[in-house]
């Protein structure tokens, strides 16, 4: 969506990016596009998509508007039908590893998205701080288990051109200009 994969043809970048988005969750690449165009303009705003309605909403209600913000009705049925398909092919013992290797590792992924990209970066944590944006101070090598450096999002704010493996870099860029 920053033009990371191939910064010399926007092409190539949009057709891989609406192939992996499809097979992740049926993503409309367009839709979340502008939509995270929408979160780099405006962190925290009214115009975010990422940010709850109400900011005192907790973790799950959070989470709730989130998925249900980028997981419309189009994106379900396609998904339903999609694992019902594979069931058909299957067979229906194969209910539990649809289950199990489809739906459990979408659900856990978009849950540490939202954690280490969402919530974590723009929650408000004392009624004086902005909400903005900020990073997560986290070693690089567990920044990267936790979701590939997502948690780096002030670095990302800063510099949305920067592919998630040159985040750390940033981050320790900007840790150095804070302290000196």
């Amino acid at each position: 969506m920053h033009g990371v994969l191939f910064k010399k043809n926007i092409y190539w970048n949009d057709f891989i990016g609406k192939i992996m988005l499809f097979c992740y969750a049926a993503l409309p690449y367009d839709q979340l596009f502008l939509m995270h165009q929408r979160h780099h303009h405006n962190p925290t705003g009214s115009a975010d998509p990422d940010f709850p309605n109400s900011p005192s909403d907790g973790l799950f209600s959070w989470y709730k508007q989130f998925m249900f913000s980028y997981l419309g009705t189009s994106q379900m049925l396609s998904l339903i039908s999609i694992w019902c398909l594979l069931a058909l092919i299957l067979g229906p013992n194969s209910i539990y590893n649809i289950l199990l290797f489809c739906i459990l590792p979408l659900f856990l992924s978009s849950f540490q998205l939202f954690i280490f990209g969402t919530y974590l970066p723009h929650r408000k944590l004392h009624s004086n701080l902005d909400t903005h944006t900020r990073s997560i101070d986290l070693p690089v090598w567990l920044s990267l288990l936790a979701c590939y450096h997502f948690g780096y999002h002030q670095e990302h704010h800063d510099h949305p051109t920067l592919s998630w493996f040159e985040l750390p870099a940033a981050r320790k860029r900007s840790r150095l200009l804070a302290i000196g």
